[in-house]
């Protein structure tokens, strides 16, 4: 990761993704399916947590990781759309989600379900189940932020909420939130990515899931290296989009970006193309 980015006030405001945009991104990978028996690796009941990051959560190559509430999850895929009109990938952190509780599913089904009973399963046995699959959905998700150049965190009220009105102090009741954020100040500082003028970039995506939530923690609010307000953000983006946009022009226009939220000259002197 080059840099962590949030984006204050975001609202999804002036992005325009049409209808068949939206449904060729949700339907990106929308058949992978968590099969059990493909990560026994005893044939009975040990289950290989490799093999299951490897196929549910491929690490696909993403120039930039959106983190953003659930709730934004439609707006966060117009901005990925976006970014794909300026000829970058992005990764929108929800669209995995799905294959969690896919696989939560089945796994339950077949190790934690009560004898003789529909529907009901052993309390021990689903908290095991439920802490190992979100722990390899964790190590998937910072795996990705890793291997992006650029992470953007979607500022909303949807996302960030104000614990005293008095104070002004805020906090996030999500944990997978709070989890990318912290682990952005972890997170090895890479390069800018550099194009070979031969190279083709592969798009992928995930599709999309629904969560629903009873409850909520409060964690504070990790701060980010940088931030932009969402107008500024929204013209640059605006100014780069293009229906022939490359995957080398949208790695410039990043660039713009960097000089715009403060990035130090010396750090984007390198070029942005080899051969």
């Amino acid at each position: 990761m080059f840099l962590d980015l949030k984006i204050d006030g975001f609202s999804g405001a002036g992005l325009s993704a049409t209808t068949a945009e939206i449904a060729a991104f949700e339907s990106r990978n929308a058949s992978l399916t968590a099969d059990i028996e493909k990560y026994l690796v005893d044939g009975e009941k040990n289950l290989n947590a490799t093999a299951i990051e490897d196929h549910l959560f491929p690490k696909v190559q993403a120039d930039v990781f959106i983190s953003h509430a659930h709730a934004d999850q439609a707006e966060a895929i117009n901005l990925a759309i976006a970014f794909q009109r300026i000829g970058l990938t992005a990764f929108v952190d929800s669209c995995v989600w799905g294959h969690a509780d896919d696989l939560l599913n089945k796994v339950d089904k077949k190790f934690s379900a009560n004898e003789g009973k529909e529907n009901s399963y052993s309390y021990e046995l689903r908290n095991r189940t439920t802490s190992n699959v979100h722990m390899i959905l964790n190590s998937a998700l910072h795996e990705m932020i890793d291997r992006s150049e650029l992470l953007i965190f979607l500022d909303t009220d949807q996302s960030v909420k104000v614990k005293d009105l008095m104070k002004g102090d805020e906090y996030l009741s999500s944990p997978w939130i709070f989890s990318e954020l912290t682990f952005t100040k972890r997170a090895r500082r890479t390069p800018r990515k550099t194009a070979k003028l031969a190279l083709e970039h592969v798009y992928k995506a995930f599709a999309g899931t629904e969560e629903h939530r009873q409850f909520e923690f409060q964690y504070e609010l990790p701060q980010l290296s940088s931030s932009i307000p969402y107008v500024e953000f929204l013209n640059w983006i605006r100014n780069g989009s293009s229906p022939t946009a490359s995957w080398i022009e949208g790695l410039k226009h990043l660039d713009v970006l960097y000089e715009q939220v403060g990035v130090p000259v010396e750090m984007l002197k390198d070029p942005r193309t080899s051969v």
